[in-house]
């Protein structure tokens, strides 16, 4: 029998737009787009060594982590919602990450026009309709529109459950701020483990 914190356990993935672009960004390069800002421009090296930063310290956590993580959920049954930050010229699915859209449909994918998630209005509704009661929330970049987000869901009293291992960041700002309202304010997650253990505590996905 499945129980009702089961039922209503979902991910919600923020700003994981361009897949191309963010492996490039943690090479190290930075983007230019086209006139149409869909797609590639020039790549030009970066002053810094990554533009992107894993909180964890590991290459293996940030998206690879996500990916992982929204397959496992998927294959669990899991809903998944997506939302990406509107750049005036594209679609949501235009924008986002490739490897994610065999996982969350265009029905589950909402454009924000903001820091926090729910800046879109039709998302905000879609949980409401939906009886979200349990969010595990995950993206980029985790010192504004992630934090934005935790904070605009439990606001909504829904439990939210973090993972520094699932997020992103531009290590412009210090991240003790976001780390400190995670550990104090929603069910954090050391590591992937804790992660997958919690997202499949019967180990379903490695059967």
């Amino acid at each position: 029998m499945t129980s009702t914190t089961e039922k209503y356990f979902s991910l919600l993935v923020v700003d994981m737009w361009w897949e191309e672009e963010i492996k490039d960004r943690e090479r190290g390069f930075t983007i230019t787009f086209d006139d149409s800002h869909r797609k590639y421009g020039q790549r030009k090296p970066s002053n810094y060594p990554s533009s992107l930063r894993y909180p964890s310290g590991t290459l293996h956590a940030g998206l690879d982590a996500i990916h992982d993580v929204v397959r496992t959920a998927h294959f669990l049954k899991k809903p998944i919602y997506g939302v990406v930050s509107d750049d005036g010229y594209s679609l949501a699915e235009e924008l986002l990450d490739k490897s994610l859209h065999p996982y969350i449909s265009k029905e589950h994918l909402f454009m924000k026009h903001g820091y926090s998630a729910f800046t879109s209005k039709s998302l905000t509704q879609r949980l409401e309709e939906d009886k979200v009661a349990r969010l595990m929330i995950m993206g980029f970049d985790r010192d504004w529109c992630v934090l934005e987000t935790i904070k605009s869901v439990l606001e909504q009293g829904i439990e939210v459950i973090t993972s520094e291992t699932l997020m992103l960041t531009s290590g412009l700002t210090d991240g003790d701020i976001a780390r400190h309202y995670c550990r104090n304010n929603t069910t954090y997650l050391e590591s992937l483990v804790d992660v997958y253990n919690h997202l499949d505590p019967e180990g379903k996905s490695s059967l």
